[in-house]
């Protein structure tokens, strides 16, 4: 299984708390033999079975919509119903 993990942009600079938090999740589970892929735009979602997106924060609002339209031009386009899974971790820093 492929995860992409979604993390702010603010939290990439600051060690510690939700940055933390998303490294040791990666590494456990990379030693799980489960592959991770750090987000950084729509594209690449394409590689991905599950999206892990860290914290619920108005930073991801922009990338959402964007997911969103990507998935209908996608399955349009493709005549599929492909769907990425996701949870969110509303954790605080």
């Amino acid at each position: 299984m492929r995860i992409g993990f979604l993390i702010p942009s603010s939290v990439k600079v600051v060690n510690g708390g939700v940055r933390r938090q998303a490294t040791e999740t990666a590494h456990h589970l990379q030693r799980l033999g489960l592959s991770i892929q750090w987000i950084e735009s729509v594209d690449d979602l394409n590689n991905v079975d599950l999206l892990h997106i860290f914290v619920a924060s108005p930073e991801h609002r922009a990338f959402l919509v964007e997911w969103k339209a990507y998935q209908r031009k996608s399955t349009k386009r493709m005549n599929v119903n492909r769907f990425i899974s996701y949870l969110i971790s509303p954790l605080t820093g």
